[in-house]
């Protein structure tokens, strides 16, 4: 049997694979970068733009 571990939550900002910076805001994650004010939960986060980083890009 194949066990998955998710990672932590991180307190502070993440970026996604396109450099998008995203910000938790009580229990949801929030983006103002790209199309739209996003929200998403942590494993939301994880599944639909990942992977992440918590290091910005360097532009």
């Amino acid at each position: 049997m194949t066990t998955y571990q998710f990672p932590a939550e991180p307190a502070g900002p993440v970026w996604d694979r396109e450099g998008r910076k995203w910000a938790r805001e009580f229990v949801l994650w929030t983006t103002l970068s790209g199309p739209g004010y996003k929200y998403s939960s942590w494993l939301g986060l994880l599944y639909e733009q990942g992977p992440l980083t918590d290091e910005e890009p360097i532009t």
